[in-house]
């Protein structure tokens, strides 16, 4: 029986023989053997599943991105998928009913978003309604939506200029006008 405890960034396991009871712990050593290979392969295939089935890569690095993430996967369910080999930091929220894209999180030159300065913003394009989305811009508040439907999507900077609060209520929205197309 194989058991894991992760606590952070720690990965623990342990291996118990189911016959007789006691632990198994030549697969953590340089021991060699057919039967000491076929175990560590196992162990390597367990935790290859654990990662790919109940983490995402952790690629941001502000802290209002990360609590995007867990708030999306808390209130919707709804997990992060990383579409594109080529911008492993890109990611998209879709509706489960109708497959609609709601949020497309990336981490873009601040210059492409027509800011002065160089260095990466992780940003999130949202849905909005044609005429919220032109006033949201016209505000000065958002972005016009990058790389997207100027008039249907937008851009909120995930750099703290907005607070989690503001975020959450336009990702709602922008979920609940995904369901509507």
């Amino acid at each position: 029986m194989l058991s894991v405890r992760i606590n952070g960034a720690n990965v623990d396991t342990s291996l118990t023989d189911k016959a007789t009871g006691d632990a198994y712990v030549l697969y953590k050593t340089d021991a060699e053997g057919k039967f000491v290979g076929e175990v560590r392969k196992a162990v390597a295939a367990v935790l290859r599943d654990v990662a790919e089935h109940c983490f995402y890569p952790s690629v941001y690095k502000n802290e209002l991105t990360e609590k995007l993430l867990s708030y999306i996967e808390k209130v919707y369910g709804d997990k992060p998928e990383f579409l594109w080999e080529a911008y492993p930091d890109y990611c998209v929220f879709r509706r489960p009913d109708n497959k609609k894209w709601y949020a497309v999180l990336m981490n873009v030159k601040g210059s492409r978003l027509g800011l002065k300065e160089e260095a990466p913003v992780e940003i999130v394009d949202l849905r909005g309604e044609p005429e919220d989305t032109e006033s949201y811009v016209k505000s000065g508040k958002y972005l016009p939506g990058w790389h997207m439907n100027k008039k249907h999507w937008f851009t909120v900077r995930l750099d703290g200029a907005h607070g989690e609060d503001e975020v959450f209520a336009l990702v709602d929205a922008s979920r609940d006008i995904a369901g509507r197309r």
